[in-house]
């Protein structure tokens, strides 16, 4: 597809069971490192 507007349908966003399931592994999730050009900024 060259042209025009594009959607996606992301049910699990509102699938109330997909949301019991996230926040139960909320413990699991590691954020990921800074990027290196704020670490270079705050020296």
């Amino acid at each position: 597809m060259t042209r025009g507007t594009r959607f996606a349908v992301l049910p699990f966003l509102y699938d109330e069971a997909a949301a019991k399931i996230r926040v139960a592994n909320l413990g699991s999730v590691v954020l990921p490192a800074a990027p290196l050009a704020s670490k270079a900024a705050a020296e």
